[in-house]
């Protein structure tokens, strides 16, 4: 030992940099065997990290997706084994399955955004008294909701009770950063992609179960009612989960599929959107008297009002292309045609019909896309006089969207009991 070189310059750090530059074998070696004589010693562990820095993180990183795996395959198994409780108990399928899947979903994806947050940071952006509010008002209505499947009042708390919980995991995504337009931007384009790849997985898992059902019955073995209970029951409640993690861990947020989506379909939906108002004026196609059309244009308004969203959402700040802001513009003054349509008709069936609890949602829904597409009119008018930049674009889509949270809370919580569960 009394050769080590290494050993001998503990305290010279010009040294100790010399020796490694002269023979970078040797000096691993006379490293390894000073480290045996002083395991403790800060400066032989930073040149130990130094030198074995690829290796180390790469075994580190090996199990920190380990780690990960298993907590995606238990919060799936716990997902599932929720999924089954209607046919455990001999629950409705129809009183449990809308109430209690979007507090499903919120509590598996909300975990598994948290895994590398301290109890303590995810704590502390929901104590405060709204959130608090809201989650107990919407826990509390679905459960209590009595189980009326013709309640008009009913079906609409139902189908607006999800956004509220979108809010909450909004919340678990960005922390303590939760008020940040850069977050908020982020989980935009997040449940972009997590959408996309739930999708494919969906697509994916209809093919294979196809598969599985045709081999057994070749056996002479009917399993289809098992697994559409069992196994795709699973697999539907735990898509979102499987791509949230593909995009998060194997992917490390780096796949813009949505992105490029939605740069190929924002000019397509223009043209198709612009075709479509032009032939039902001419055909003589009419959203004031015609209750499904009207339907099927509040469809359309709900579409085209997301792919604008998501384009902006997705712009590039450093370099922004002048004709896609165009196309995005363009893109939604057509929606907000869509929707001055889509609420005059409304209007006008309010008058004819009066108050009903559809129309109500839908009216107040309207009124608020005005809104939010007027601050994005606004907006890109002012990036193209030069007024403001981009980031005033990405202020006027996220900043609004807690008003529609706030709205389907009110919904969830006050439609029912304004029109007494009718």
């Amino acid at each position: 030992m009394s050769n080590n070189s290494v050993l001998a310059s503990l305290s010279d750090l010009y040294k100790l940099e010399q020796l490694y530059r002269e023979s970078p074998d040797a000096f691993t070696q006379q490293l390894d065997a000073a480290l045996q004589v002083h395991p403790h010693a800060q400066i032989l562990k930073f040149w130990h990290m130094r030198l074995h820095w690829a290796e180390l993180g790469q075994a580190d990183c090996g199990r920190t997706l380990l780690q990960t795996l298993g907590l995606v395959i238990a919060l799936g198994v716990c997902a599932s084994l929720l999924m089954q409780l209607p046919a455990v108990f001999s629950l409705d399928p129809l009183w449990y399955y809308p109430r209690f899947v979007p507090f499903i979903l919120l509590a598996i994806l909300g975990v598994y955004l948290n895994r590398h947050h301290g109890v303590r940071q995810l704590i502390r952006p929901l104590i405060r008294p709204l959130p608090v509010a809201g989650l107990v008002v919407a826990f509390s209505y679905a459960l209590l909701l009595p189980h009326r499947i013709d309640s008009a009042s009913i079906t609409m708390a139902l189908i607006h009770l999800p956004l509220v919980l979108w809010c909450f995991l909004g919340v678990a995504f960005c922390g303590e950063q939760w008020r940040s337009d850069v977050c908020r931007l982020a989980f935009v384009r997040f449940n972009g992609e997590i959408f996309v790849y739930t999708v494919l997985f969906l697509l994916g898992g209809v093919v294979l179960s196809g598969i599985t059902v045709a081999l057994f019955q070749l056996l002479g073995m009917d399993i289809q009612r098992w697994y559409g209970q069992h196994i795709i029951e699973s697999g539907l409640i735990c898509a979102p989960l499987v791509a949230t993690f593909v995009y998060d861990e194997l992917l490390q947020r780096q796949s813009r599929i949505a992105s490029l989506l939605a740069r190929v379909f924002a000019p397509l939906f223009l043209v198709m959107v612009s075709v479509y108002l032009v032939v039902m004026l001419v055909s003589g196609q009419s959203p004031w008297t015609d209750r499904d059309f009207l339907i099927s244009f509040d469809g359309l308004l709900l579409l085209v009002l997301g792919i604008s969203v998501f384009c902006i959402s997705d712009r590039n700040a450093q370099r922004p292309s002048r004709g896609y802001d165009v196309i995005n513009f363009l893109l939604i003054v057509i929606t907000q045609a869509i929707n001055l349509v889509a609420l005059s008709a409304i209007l006008y069936r309010l008058a004819e019909y009066g108050l009903s609890p559809n129309r109500v949602v839908v009216i107040g829904a309207n009124i608020l896309i005005f809104v939010h597409l007027s601050l994005m009119i606004r907006a890109f008018i002012g990036v193209f006089r030069g007024q403001v930049g981009g980031e005033a674009l990405a202020a006027a889509v996220v900043r609004f969207l807690p008003v529609y949270a706030v709205w389907a809370l009110l919904v969830s919580g006050l439609l029912p009991l304004a029109f007494g569960f009718v």
